[in-house]
């Protein structure tokens, strides 16, 4: 409902020029990053993160990939490390076990299951042709 009351707005929004739109953006980004912890190298940090974003978008990377190993890392982590700990420091008593093995297993065939999918594809498609 709210969104049907703003339309009139947020078109004139859109007729901004897009120099003082993104000079805007970028201003209260800088802004906000600073004023999270009051600190200058908070804004290195973004500025550091804009040019591997820019290149990450000039040559076609993921940047949503880059953005959860970012977020689920640190996560991940502490849960190897807390796995570890459980199994006192051995890997095989941590990893090996028919659960873990299970989830591991139907991970890779999930990852490898496209490739599989279209080699098998192409396989019929050239058997068919002859």
């Amino acid at each position: 409902f709210g969104g049907m009351l703003g339309v009139k707005v947020f078109v004139k929004l859109l007729k901004i020029p897009y120099f003082i739109a993104g000079t805007t953006i970028l201003v209260f980004s800088i802004v906000g990053s600073f004023a999270l912890n009051n600190d200058i190298d908070d804004i290195w940090i973004f500025l550091l993160f804009s040019i591997i974003g820019y290149f990450m978008k000039r040559y076609k990377f993921s940047v949503v990939a880059l953005i959860l190993g970012l977020v689920l890392g640190h996560l991940i982590e502490n849960n190897i490390r807390r796995a570890l700990i459980i199994a006192e420091f051995d890997w095989a008593k941590a990893f090996l076990n028919p659960l873990t093995m299970t989830i591991f297993v139907m991970t890779v065939l999930l990852l490898i299951w496209p490739y599989v999918s279209s080699f098998r594809k192409i396989r019929k498609n050239r058997g068919g042709k002859k």
